[in-house]
């Protein structure tokens, strides 16, 4: 799977449509498409994430 834009580094203004269009493939409900969002990096540092402590 090759990466879509916006790439990284990330303004602001790209860094919101990162995510918009992340959430606009979650809410679509459509298996293929939030598959596509999702990396195997995002899936890394989401398991990281949950393990870090919250202040």
């Amino acid at each position: 799977m090759d990466p879509k834009p916006p790439l990284p580094p990330f303004t602001p203004e790209t860094a919101a449509q990162k995510v918009r269009l992340a959430e606009d493939a979650w809410n679509s409900r459509d298996p293929n498409r939030v598959a596509q969002v999702y990396t195997e990096q995002n899936v890394l540092l989401q398991s990281i994430d949950k393990h870090l402590p919250r202040f």
